[in-house]
């Protein structure tokens, strides 16, 4: 504002004549005072006053400065110098500002935007504008502008719509500065932020996760991600809407709040039940000059009677050549052998009814961080021989019970994970013998999946129910299918096998003990017997020394890192005996 004119009509019956001059000296105070509250606005605009032109001609030409603090506006009447349209769509400005020269002149013919947003101040010693990528902001000053430019063309551009009115325009990531000339000879120095339109990731951060509290700030073209969120699904979410706006320019800092440990608890379960039935009858009859018999057998192995081989072609002798004939179903398992030695006249018979339980409980338990694999081995490694062309090697191959799963925290206290469980043990009735060395066979019970499941539920991932049914007869044709007369020349045998598998698996969300809530592990309360009870009493272990009542232990605030709500108490003692261990813990919200 560079004067003012004031005017004011005479009215001699409003007064004595004296009053007119009166009048007109409070007026010229009143103007006096209005500018110097222009130059003292002008000095806290700008900071720094830019009073010789060519100082003002050299930052304009210099290279671009660091980026300082964002210009702080606020919403209020435009007293100031100048006023802050920002976010304004490119428009018919933008078009005119295209031109490569960097001083636009007043008196532009192209028309002025339409403006959207509201007036805004900013507030004194403010230097720092930004500007959103392919957006436009508007300036707009109370004081005529002379011309406006910019140092760095190809990062911003700038145009004059009014001797009041300047609007500057994003092109490419970046700063420069921004220089206007007032019409009185004063010059206004701003550095200006090309950058990300953070306020729109903002808008979108609140659709998605109105309970989060992330911040978004800008450096260029790189978005800073900071604060935190419920769960790890919606960081990725927020961090890829980030990525939409400014692709591989994205850095996450987020954090997740809340139990970020799963336990995870398995349970294989199986019984296997086995029924064989065998029966099979050999006889022999021999001479001093001849023999003659019957064998369904040639390895009895347990029981080698007179004149019975165990092994070869022979069990039916003629002088000293053997013949063989056909074995026993099961020739280890021969149990009765009777005869009369002087007349060489031997019986062998095979008579075993046989049931088998096996049952396998196995609950492995293990913990492991959100995203990380964990893997859990009890049992061991039984070394196989490899042979090579002139050496062997040896190779060794785990078994017992293993356990390997890798958890994925979803929203809603939802958990995905891998899970990979295998029951394994030796099988010694199918070991094979390899060049001397004794290769053993296993049994293996082995499932992976992903599955997601609540925290805390059950999920039943797995299940068997197998009966095998195996019948075999051996016998002489023609005579072995004589009614009862046949049973003293053949051998059957009759095997049953029924096997029932389910394989179960429960997450959940745990956190860590205070010192004081850690109990008992097994076997610390054991106590050793003495020479008396030991040798006298032969016991070789005591009973435990029973535990304080649950009751009893004194109870602690929970961990700050652990259950987000609820009330931690001390679990039943039955409870406390499950999967969690002596030291479980439960939540009870009708506990005071």
């Amino acid at each position: 504002m560079t004067g003012m004119v004031a005017g004011f009509r005479r009215d001699d019956r409003s007064g004595p004549r004296g009053s007119g001059w009166a009048a007109c000296l409070l007026v010229a105070g009143w103007c006096s005072a209005l500018l110097a509250a222009d130059a003292i606005s002008v000095s806290r605009l700008t900071a720094e006053p830019v009073s010789a032109e060519p100082r003002a001609r050299a930052n304009i030409g210099s290279t671009p400065q660091e980026p300082q603090m964002p210009l702080a506006l606020a919403a209020g009447p435009n007293r100031g110098d100048v006023a802050i349209l920002e976010n304004v769509p490119v428009a018919a400005p933008v078009q005119m500002a295209q031109a490569p020269q960097t001083a636009a002149p007043i008196g532009g013919t192209s028309p002025p935007p339409k403006l959207s947003a509201a007036m805004l101040s900013p507030e004194a010693g403010s230097r720092s504008l930004r500007v959103v990528k392919d957006k436009s902001a508007i300036l707009k000053t109370n004081r005529a502008i002379s011309q406006a430019s910019i140092s760095s063309p190809e990062v911003a551009d700038v145009a004059v719509l009014s001797p009041t009115e300047v609007v500057v325009t994003g092109k490419k990531f970046g700063t420069t500065q921004l220089l206007l000339a007032t019409a009185d000879g004063d010059q206004l120095l701003f550095d200006l932020l090309v950058e990300v339109n953070v306020q729109l990731l903002e808008e979108m951060v609140k659709s998605l996760a109105p309970t989060s509290r992330v911040r978004a700030q800008t450096l260029f073209d790189t978005i800073v991600l900071s604060g935190s969120v419920p769960d790890a699904i919606t960081a990725s979410r927020i961090a890829d809407l980030a990525e939409m706006l400014s692709p591989g320019k994205v850095r996450n800092q987020m954090s997740v709040s809340g139990v970020q440990q799963v336990l995870i608890r398995c349970t294989v379960a199986e019984v296997n039940r086995t029924a064989l039935r065998d029966l099979g009858m050999n006889w022999f009859a021999g001479g001093a000059s001849w023999s003659r018999g019957f064998f369904l057998s040639n390895n009895l192995n347990q029981i080698n009677p007179t004149f019975v081989q165990n092994n070869g072609l022979a069990n039916l002798l003629f002088g000293q050549q053997t013949y063989t004939l056909l074995p026993f179903q099961n020739g280890n398992a021969v149990n009765l052998t009777f005869g009369f030695p002087r007349a060489e006249l031997q019986f062998f018979v095979q008579a075993l009814r046989q049931n088998g339980l096996v049952r396998v409980l196995a609950e492995p338990n293990v913990i492991a961080l959100n995203g990380q694999k964990a893997t859990f081995l009890v049992g061991g490694e039984v070394p196989i021989p490899l042979a090579l062309q002139n050496t062997f090697s040896v190779e060794y191959k785990k078994f017992g019970i293993q356990l390997e799963f890798t958890p994925h925290l979803q929203s809603g206290q939802m958990i995905r994970m891998n899970v990979q469980p295998e029951v394994s043990d030796i099988d010694p009735t199918r070991q094979i013998v390899v060049a001397g060395f004794a290769i053993p066979a296993f049994r293996t019970r082995r499932f992976e999946s992903t599955l997601e499941v609540g925290n805390g539920q059950t999920f039943a991932m797995a299940g068997l129910l197998n009966e095998t049914v195996r019948a075999n007869a051996s016998k002489i044709p023609g005579i072995g299918d004589v009614p009862v007369l046949g049973t003293l020349f053949s051998s059957v045998q009759y095997t049953r096998d029924e096997t029932e598998l389910v394989i179960l698996v429960t997450p959940e969300l745990v956190g860590p003990l205070d010192p004081q809530q850690v109990g008992p592990v097994p076997g610390q309360n054991m106590p050793h017997p003495n020479d008396a009870e030991l040798f006298l009493a032969g016991q070789i272990e005591k009973p435990p020394v029973p535990a304080p009542p649950m009751e009893d232990v004194p109870r602690a605030r929970p961990p700050v890192n652990a259950f987000t709500s609820g009330d931690r108490a001390w679990a039943s003692s039955a409870m406390a005996m499950a999967l969690r261990g002596t030291y479980g813990m439960s939540y009870d919200d009708d506990e005071p």
